[in-house]
């Protein structure tokens, strides 16, 4: 009863002192509970399957970025345009000779419905690294964050924001699938005979002369599919963006290459681990 009185200097360090206390406990409820968890437990069950997952997205990534780049450099001779430069069409007409998913397309295509499972694969793949990004970097326009993506702390308009900026993702898809495997999705697994005898196409006695079509391919005979078809008409009748779109190319392998290199350089552990921080700080006290 007769105790010194505190200062505010002792006051305000025996509150900073009791919300430390609260945090701790805080943070040894949420460690005592999710060590008991049974998510917890599947999760550390699994995490070599995650190493294997990841080694595989990081491959696959690599993969279709091999694969931009060559369509890209082959646009560069525009051999199937007016002059060689790839002027006349907007550098587009290329046939994807060495390009990684274009030749696993047209491998597995002898064998349906493996190609369209592989396809599949290819594009949800795509999605899920887009909704990653989103989830990852929040929505900013166009550094500025807005909003953030969290669990069970994202508003409803976020989530409106969040799904309009995926369907937009989404949109270019056509685009890049004729980009990244242009021989699987300009003609599939279509072939002909390139050997004429007497004005009729015999490759009877010459299996050899069987090749896959192409643009420079007879139109009477291959049949490109509807989206390539749709796509060089655009870009034939306006040149500027097919250019737009060969520039663009670039740019996304510039930015892909930028941040594969943050991401392997920083890792997602710190990223998880600011998030689970965030989680404490929003849970209730224990008492």
């Amino acid at each position: 009863m007769g105790g010194r009185r505190l200062t505010d200097r002792d006051q305000h360090d025996l509150v900073t002192l009791q919300e430390s206390e609260s945090s701790l406990q805080r943070r040894i409820h949420h460690l005592t509970t999710r060590e008991k968890s049974f998510l917890h437990r599947c999760s550390c069950a699994l995490r070599p399957f995650k190493i294997l997952f990841g080694t595989a997205a990081l491959a696959g990534s690599v993969v279709v970025l091999f694969s931009v780049v060559l369509t890209a450099m082959e646009r560069v001779k525009g051999r199937f345009c007016g002059g060689g430069d790839g002027k006349g069409c907007g550098g587009w007409m290329v046939e994807g000779e060495w390009n990684p998913v274009n030749l696993g397309l047209l491998w597995s295509s002898q064998y349906f419905p493996l190609d369209s499972i592989l396809l599949t694969l290819v594009i949800l793949y795509l999605f899920l690294c887009t909704l990653s990004a989103l989830v990852h970097i929040g929505l900013r326009v166009p550094w500025i964050r807005i909003l953030e993506i969290k669990r069970r702390a994202t508003p409803p308009q976020g989530l409106l924001l969040a799904t309009s900026v995926l369907i937009v993702g989404m949109l270019p898809l056509s685009y890049f699938v004729v980009g990244v495997a242009p021989q699987y999705a300009g003609w599939g697994n279509q072939v002909y005979c390139n050997a004429t005898f007497g004005g009729v196409r015999d490759c009877r006695d010459l299996p050899v002369a069987i090749i896959p079509c192409g643009v420079e391919a007879p139109a009477d005979v291959c049949t490109p599919t509807v989206v390539s078809t749709l796509i060089h008409r655009i870009t034939f009748s306006m040149p500027f963006f097919g250019s737009a779109y060969y520039y663009s190319q670039w740019i996304f392998v510039a930015v892909a290459l930028v941040g594969l290199v943050v991401a392997v350089g920083n890792g997602k552990g710190r990223e998880e681990e600011e998030e689970e921080d965030e989680d404490l700080e929003r849970a209730p006290l224990v008492r």
